[in-house]
């Protein structure tokens, strides 16, 4: 009874994760996803759940057979029941998480976006990097549970912005949908201009999108995080087997700051990383 958690640090990418597990159930179950999951569950049944509870799990496997895939989406912290199911293989789980800088040049973005809109969501408040800084530092601490969780598969931000396809094939093999993952990646390149949540999909944006003095301010408001951040990035693309190509970003990303900060913007090179054809990455 394949129950998908699919959680994540909000603006890292998380949404574009979720379609791409909602595709592979949808091949898995051999049915359009919301076609299958209202007949299972109800046309009434919320993906998006605030609080994954026991009794939830309970309710949702005792709809599904043992080689169906339902999905749910939250951004919870990760409770003492959570990891009962995921250490018993209740669900199968994965989280996302991004550098708290570029996290705030996107809610940044995405609160723009909202007030031109004239949504109402969380985002919306946020109109200066200042009033970012305790929410994405909360929202980066309680991430860190789950990445450190043996069994939660979690992906950086980076591996979605720069090896798409990567990502996939790792989200197809943590679910046991390997077969899967070619065609989903086929599917989520074609989708990317169309997903909800999409902007940019560079990594590291925030040492263009930003001000000197804006990156100034967030390097020392994260600086008793920032480590870690870096720790945790290096220990999940190493155990992915991608640990060059982290070394390769990490070195970009800091000669890109040190031009910023120093005023040689002449190596600062393009507008955020990217690795060109094929490699364009999806999520805020």
């Amino acid at each position: 009874m394949p129950i998908v958690l699919a959680h994540g640090q909000p603006k890292s990418g998380s949404t574009f994760l979720y379609i791409a597990a909602l595709e592979m159930a949808a091949l898995a179950n051999g049915e359009e996803y919301y076609r299958f999951r209202n007949a299972r569950l109800g046309d009434d049944f919320v993906d998006f759940q605030p609080s994954v509870t026991p009794a939830l799990v309970d309710y949702v496997a005792d709809r599904i057979r043992p080689n169906e895939y339902i999905v749910l989406k939250t951004h919870n912290v990760l409770t003492p029941d959570l990891e009962g199911m995921i250490d018993s293989g209740a669900v199968l789980a994965l989280t996302s998480f991004r550098d708290p800088r570029d996290t705030v040049l996107s809610t940044l973005d995405a609160g723009r976006s909202d007030r031109e809109r004239g949504s109402t969501r969380w985002f919306s408040r946020f109109t200066e990097v200042e009033q970012l800084i305790l929410p994405v530092k909360r929202q980066f601490t309680r991430v860190v549970p789950w990445i450190r969780h043996p069994k939660v598969l979690a992906i950086p931000y980076y591996l979605t912005a720069m090896r798409q396809s990567t990502a996939v094939a790792v989200l197809a093999q943590h679910l046991g949908c390997g077969h899967t993952s070619r065609q989903v990646a086929q599917s989520m390149e074609a989708r990317k201009l169309t997903l909800p949540e999409w902007n940019k999909g560079l990594a590291d944006r925030y040492i263009d999108g930003l001000s000197g003095s804006d990156v100034r301010s967030l390097n020392e408001a994260f600086a008793d995080i920032l480590p870690e951040y870096d720790q945790l990035l290096r220990q999940t693309l190493s155990a992915i087997g991608h640990r060059l190509f982290c070394e390769w970003a990490i070195a970009q990303r800091d000669r890109r700051l040190e031009a910023k900060l120093t005023g040689d913007e002449s190596d600062m090179g393009g507008r955020g990383v990217g690795l060109g054809s094929g490699s364009a990455g999806v999520g805020s």
